[in-house]
């Protein structure tokens, strides 16, 4: 398989996003916690999940995206409790970050060297690097096998970032 080839597949950072993600999203399933623990500084899963249930609001700031998207996941998957189903919701948003940086870093690594498509091997295989090593690392995984607010923050943070630079790009480049 000629270098070449690689580049010019459009599809194929997508399609290596969505393996990384499922594997994340695999790795933190298989070690998720099976309810409610205060383990990683997870204070807040109570809370959470309490206000997700019943319709409220948890403590300031309140949180809303989080209990709106909370209460879509708890009747998406209509089994065990819902600390389960939210501790699957931090696990999807850690794996989605994680996918998310993948795209990101290798965003950031077209800006800074350019679209040499002799590079692109390269640049995939840093950016699967980068999103391994937040995958594997300790904050990341620690936030994404309980019920917290912190994974959706990350992936939002990161979907965000994407899509600005995404679209600096396009001022920054000559349309083809």
């Amino acid at each position: 398989m000629k270098f070449h080839n690689i580049s010019q597949n459009r599809l194929l950072p997508w399609l290596l996003a969505g393996a990384i993600i499922s594997l994340a999203f695999l790795l933190y399933f298989l070690t998720m916690a099976p309810g409610l623990t205060w383990a990683h500084q997870g204070a807040d899963g109570g809370d959470l999940a309490t206000a997700v249930a019943v319709g409220g609001v948890p403590h300031p700031p309140g949180f809303p995206t989080y209990i709106l998207l909370g209460k879509a996941f708890s009747f998406l998957l209509p089994f065990e409790d819902i600390a389960f189903r939210l501790n699957i919701m931090s696990a999807f948003f850690g794996a989605l970050t994680v996918g998310l940086v993948f795209l990101l870093t290798r965003t950031i690594l077209i800006i800074s060297w350019g679209r040499n498509p002799n590079l692109e091997v390269i640049r995939l295989a840093a950016s699967f690097i980068a999103a391994a090593s937040l995958a594997c690392g300790p904050l990341l995984w620690s936030q994404s096998v309980l019920t917290e607010v912190y994974t959706l923050n990350s992936a939002l943070f990161a979907l965000i970032v994407l899509l600005g630079l995404r679209w600096w790009m396009q001022f920054r480049e000559p349309p083809r």
